[in-house]
């Protein structure tokens, strides 16, 4: 298995997943919250694929999915488009209302992206430096990595918000 095709599994787990988190669950639950200050199914799921939009079209020096293919008039978001989520405070948080399949439509769409990046990479694309502002430089394989990372954390956030739901 190339390093490629490895992390292609790994992101094409993702949308099944989220599907799972969503199945069934409306407006209200979507925007549930733990707390008064806690982020919500929707807003970890629009996060998850917005933070993999954005940093694949980075390494790809191309334009987001999110723009390009119209998610962000779709999900019509009091944002602007360029808004990932990353720091946002809680009224911004309960500002993400979208339907599950709208969610898990746009996941679905960046991770094909993120697929089409990673076939066409060859194993020393990995070693690419694409941010020297660090120490060590970061190469487009810790990049590819901690952006997996990140979606792996916020689906894994959604589906225990979602098992508090089945709880309640």
């Amino acid at each position: 298995m190339t390093p490629s095709q490895l992390l292609v599994d790994a992101f094409d787990r993702l949308p099944p997943l989220a599907h799972e988190v969503v199945d069934g669950l409306d407006a209200d639950a979507l925007t549930w919250r733990a707390d008064a200050e806690a982020n919500t199914i929707a807003w970890l799921l629009w996060h998850t694929a917005r933070g993999q939009d954005a940093q694949i079209a980075d390494l790809a020096a191309s334009e987001q999915v999110w723009t390009a293919d119209g998610w962000v008039e779709r999900f019509d978001l009091p944002f602007d488009a360029a808004e990932m989520g990353y720091g946002q405070d809680p009224a911004a948080v309960a500002a993400v209302r979208a339907p599950g399949d709208l969610l898990v439509a746009y996941l679905e769409a960046v991770t094909l992206r993120t697929r089409g990046y990673l076939e066409q990479l060859d194993a020393a694309s990995y070693d690419d430096v694409v941010d020297d502002a660090w120490d060590p430089p970061v190469t487009a394989g810790a990049r590819l990595v901690s952006i997996l990372e990140d979606c792996v954390q916020h689906v894994g956030q959604a589906a225990y918000l979602r098992g508090m739901l089945d709880r309640r």
